[in-house]
């Protein structure tokens, strides 16, 4: 992401995670924001963990590129795709309407190895935190803010690390989007 003329940084995790913070990289995130908010269609999921159905913490919507209708977001996308020289098939979109929606501790288990997974951030500030799966001393925290994308390898995302948006108080609205190949 060299020719990309926003502020990033990379950081190098141990036992080989990578994740590049970009800051600034949507020139208008609060439009790209509530065109998702409005348009997206937002559920809870319900999933199994450790034998028992609990339901997501927050709202959630997947979004596959060859049928959207949501033109800012597929601009992102297209930019992004230009600048990364990647393809992205969907995207899994996160809503955490206040500082009480979260994610807890998990890895990303669907992604394929050898492909990253670009976060953008809208909204509110939130903590993203990495933890080592295997080294509880090893954390990382991200504030990723509004229009700030954060690239991440698949060991930082499945393999070496768990990653979580936790709780937080007096903070508004958030919606993440990770783009997948």
């Amino acid at each position: 992401m060299s020719k990309n003329k926003h502020e990033q940084k990379c950081h190098n995790l141990t036992d080989g995670g990578q994740v590049v913070h970009v800051k600034n990289f949507i020139k208008n995130p609060t439009n790209l924001f509530n065109e998702l908010k409005s348009n997206a269609e937002w559920e809870k999921f319900t999933y199994k963990v450790y034998d028992k159905k609990v339901q997501s913490p927050r709202l959630m919507a997947i979004i596959y590129f060859d049928d959207t209708t949501l033109t800012l977001l597929d601009a992102v996308r297209l930019r992004v795709e230009k600048v990364m020289k990647l393809k992205f098939k969907y995207a899994v979109l996160n809503y955490y309407k206040d500082g009480n929606d979260y994610i807890s501790y998990h890895a990303d288990r669907e992604v394929p190895d050898g492909t990253v997974v670009v976060s953008i951030s809208l909204g509110a500030t939130r903590r993203f935190i990495l933890k080592h799966k295997y080294d509880k001393k090893i954390k990382y925290i991200f504030l990723p803010e509004n229009g700030d994308l954060l690239v991440m390898n698949d060991v930082a995302i499945k393999k070496m690390y768990k990653h979580s948006v936790p709780k937080m108080a007096n903070v508004g609205a958030r919606i993440s989007v990770t783009l997948r190949q």
